[in-house]
């Protein structure tokens, strides 16, 4: 185990200079084991090809005059992939929870819900008005509040509402999504842009309504083939891990890694974090072990 002291950093070899790390991840190296191991366990988000792509095409869209009509997306991919990190990711380029305060009112350029449990109209409803923080109403009520929705979403300059879980939609009834696909029509029909984010089982739900289908345009986010961009991320990735030694994972085990993950950016985290979670606690320089194909 590394000692919480300034001695560490001097024990460190000079002519490492401790390049495979990233500043975040330099400075974690004197702090104590604790709290190496939270950060190790924090989730993760490099922004890495198709991710970016993404990013930039929301961004492009909530920056179209509000005169053109809204466009509207679906993010697919499997669990994992990385769609609910792009999406707070976006949120937080957007300034996160500090709304700007014009006069009385509040800008809230991007609303998001996230659909819960077999999300009937009046369950998203009130996700919606629990996400503009207005007063709780109850589940039968939420069908009251639809007019004071749309006009809350209107009053706090909302462009995009985006709702997580797509795939919520799929227990409850044929007749049930079409009320929820009216309720996503009537945004729209507010010059608001829609983005959901699901598994590749919405591609099927949103095909069941052709107004839908024509105002949400998928966007896939596929894991990685094992080429350069796996590679490139996971020596990213690798940058915060806090270890005095380089891994070399990227170089030495990439193939254990894509086997075990098939390339899905959150279960690549999940494991190199187990990794470097298990190196700590056994006091080795470099994440490695079992967890990565490696008795180190």
């Amino acid at each position: 185990m590394i000692p919480a002291n300034n001695s560490t950093a001097e024990q460190i070899n000079e002519s490492e200079q401790l390049l495979h790390l990233n500043e975040s991840a330099r400075c974690l190296l004197t702090e104590s084991l604790q709290a190496r191991l939270t950060a190790v366990a924090e989730d993760k988000f490099i922004l890495h090809p198709q991710a970016k792509n993404i990013l930039s095409i929301l961004k492009r869209t909530l920056a179209k005059p509000e005169s053109e009509r809204p466009s509207g997306y679906v993010i697919i991919g499997p669990s994992g992939s990385g769609k609910t990190c792009i999406v707070n990711k976006l949120y937080r380029d957007l300034g996160g929870d500090r709304a700007n305060r014009v006069g009385a009112s509040e800008r809230i350029p991007i609303l998001v819900v996230e659909m819960p449990p077999r999300a009937t109209e009046p369950r998203v409803m009130l996700a919606m008005a629990r996400a503009l923080r207005l007063p709780v109403v109850t589940e039968n009520e939420s069908r009251k509040v639809t007019d004071i929705i749309l006009r809350k979403l209107k009053e706090r300059h909302v462009r995009m509402v985006v709702f997580l879980e797509l795939d919520h939609i799929k227990p409850i009834s044929v007749q049930e999504r079409s009320v929820v696909f009216h309720l996503i029509k009537n945004i729209t029909n507010e010059g608001i842009s829609i983005v959901a984010a699901g598994t590749q089982t919405c591609v099927d739900l949103i095909l069941e309504d052709e107004q839908i289908t024509s105002r949400l345009r998928p966007l896939y986010l596929h894991g990685f083939p094992k080429d350069q961009a796996f590679v490139d991320f996971v020596a990213t990735l690798e940058t915060f891990y806090p270890f005095p030694k380089p891994s070399y994972l990227s170089r030495d085990h990439l193939d254990f890694i894509f086997k075990r993950t098939q390339g899905v950016a959150g279960e690549v985290v999940a494991l190199l974090n187990e990794a470097a979670a298990w190196a700590l606690r056994n006091d080795r320089k470099r994440p490695g072990g079992c967890h990565v194909g490696e008795k180190t």
